[in-house]
């Protein structure tokens, strides 16, 4: 069993005050996103729901990466080339999940946590399904189980809670939901690409590459 980590690794504080600062510079694009994102999944049946979302992990680690913190919404479409991935992932994930939130949450939560990275790892590390779903699990277990489910109970907080105002939930969700992506970006960015022992948890023989300027762990 992986041991989890004596220190976290992650700064919720951090992941919000990202989350917001990058938000608040590409308002109308996220919400443009959160519109095409939800209309496109719920008219194909939630077939696009993993593509797209691969294209939003994509577009919102680009907003992370560029200097001004500028996002692009042609991302939202550049995650295809893995389609057959993404469709996969999000199938073998969400279910599990949503019967777990429908056990009393926190069965969901612990889910939710421990697969918060499987489309970040196939988009931006290029790796299989099934890798991508171990080495999800295990980073977690590593970086520390509690402080990854307060990560992903505040991620199904900000994504539920409109959801529960009458009328106006929709909207809502389009405003709030971008929002909860930057925060699970800058959570995959904190533990994943500020890191230098990715590489522990590679796949035998998959190439993940450190971080630029990381040092070796020891």
């Amino acid at each position: 069993m992986e041991q989890t980590s004596a220190t976290p690794s992650l700064d919720i504080g951090r992941c919000l005050n990202e989350a917001l600062d990058v938000y608040r510079k590409n308002f109308f694009t996220f919400v443009l996103a959160a519109i095409l994102f939800s209309m496109m999944s719920l008219f194909s049946l939630f077939v696009l729901a993993g593509p797209l979302w691969g294209g939003i992990v994509l577009m919102t680690l680009n907003a992370m990466r560029h200097p001004e913190r500028k996002a692009d919404i042609g991302d939202l479409f550049r995650a295809f080339d893995r389609f057959g991935e993404l469709v996969a992932v999000f199938f073998i994930t969400a279910i599990p999940i949503i019967v777990g939130y429908m056990l009393f949450i926190v069965p969901g939560v612990l889910l939710s946590a421990l697969w918060l990275f499987p489309t970040y790892l196939i988009v931006d590390q290029r790796m299989s399904v099934g890798d991508a779903l171990t080495t999800s699990w295990k980073l977690v277990l590593r970086r520390g189980l509690m402080i990854n489910m307060l990560a992903a109970f505040v991620i199904f907080a900000l994504t539920a809670g409109a959801g529960i105002v009458p009328y106006l939930g929709i909207i809502l969700g389009w405003l709030i939901a971008p929002i909860a992506w930057m925060v699970n970006t800058s959570a995959y960015v904190q533990e994943v690409k500020e890191r230098s022992d990715i590489t522990d948890f590679a796949p035998r023989g998959f190439p993940v590459v450190p971080p630029v300027g990381a040092t070796p762990a020891t």
